[in-house]
């Protein structure tokens, strides 16, 4: 009972359980509130200085920051993700999840890749069998990808490296590319869930024991996901009659504030995407109700959701890429679109 090695193991145990309990996220986003803010405001002098040409290119700026905002989420997965021992389920869907994510995001980066078809640096171009190199590098990526963030069998090893392996292969493939904006929205939200799914998993809490502030963030994710989904895919119509539309609406508030108060209270997934169907519906009839809206809108609301998102994982290159990419769309314009959306 009084074992060293025992006593040991509950001393760290209790001192992880205490460290995944407090918001660390919240802390370290708070932190980082000056870099944001310098990021925001010199952001422009920033790119120019650092002389980078694929974020200097306005007709692509969409497409390179959505780049590297998924190399960002493939890194995040493969090196911060835990250990498949703390899931408290016996069975879980999560190694099945996070392998489709990677099949997924290993698809896109290299179709994207392609897209872009950069020359090979010079020392590359000196190697003497560059495909056989190139190959070979990507087999070690697939291969350290599984071993980062396989289960702990053979199988589960080889499911991972298949995800990222076949993905890659998809992405030579590929000839129609997926909305930028669309798909990294959709692996922030599916990755948020899978937050709240297994807590203890992405190092964000505990089930059980999340706070307010862990709570409100997802809520705040969730929020900003489905107006990004509606401003992008909803057609202004202005087709609802104003007092129909007014009635309607507060409807649909009383029912999302609803459904986000029983979502802090219960922490419970398929509330979750409950009230995540409610905003969505909400936003969407805002949209509707419009009779034009600029598509700066929604990659305002998408920088607004790299930043929270970033700050969410602890992932400061989400968070700055958001700043820059936010830095440089106007303001003023679309205040008006921004606050009849709530």
């Amino acid at each position: 009972m009084f074992n060293d090695t025992i006593i040991v193991q509950t001393a760290i145990s209790t001192f992880n359980n205490a460290a995944l309990f407090s918001p660390m996220f919240f802390w370290t986003g708070l932190l980082m509130l000056p870099l944001f803010f310098i990021a925001y405001k010199y952001g422009n002098k920033f790119i120019d200085y650092t002389n980078i040409d694929l974020l200097k290119s306005a007709k692509n700026k969409t497409f390179n920051f959505s780049f590297v905002v998924l190399i960002a989420i493939f890194a995040w997965l493969a090196f911060v993700g835990g250990n498949y021992i703390v899931l408290r389920d016996e069975t879980s869907v999560l190694p099945f999840v996070i392998a489709g994510l990677f099949f997924i995001m290993s698809a896109s980066i290299i179709h994207k890749l392609r897209m872009i078809n950069p020359d090979l640096p010079s020392w590359m171009q000196a190697i003497k069998y560059k495909k056989t190199f190139l190959w070979l590098s990507f087999i070690a990526c697939a291969i350290s990808v599984a071993l980062l963030s396989g289960l702990d069998s053979g199988l589960g090893l080889l499911m991972m490296f298949a995800a990222v392996f076949c993905g890659g292969l998809l992405g030579r493939a590929l000839k129609k590319a997926i909305s930028p904006i669309f798909m990294t929205t959709f692996l922030m939200f599916v990755i948020s869930v899978l937050i709240l799914m297994q807590p203890e998993f992405f190092r964000f809490g505990q089930m059980g024991n999340l706070t307010i502030i862990h709570k409100i963030a997802l809520v705040i994710i969730s929020a900003l996901t489905m107006a990004v989904f509606a401003t992008r895919n909803i057609k202004p119509a202005n087709k609802i009659y104003q007092s129909a539309y007014v009635k309607i609406k507060w409807l649909c508030r009383f029912l999302s504030l609803l459904s986000a108060a029983l979502f802090i209270y219960t922490e419970s997934v398929p509330v979750f995407l409950g009230m995540s169907l409610m905003f969505l519906i909400s936003f969407a009839l805002s949209v509707k109700h419009f009779e034009a809206i600029s598509e700066n809108v929604s990659k305002k609301l998408w920088a607004c959701l790299l930043i929270a998102f970033g700050v969410l994982t602890v992932n400061p290159v989400i968070s700055f890429s958001g700043c820059l990419y936010l830095s440089d769309i106007p303001y003023d314009s679309i205040k008006k679109r921004l606050k009849a959306l709530l």
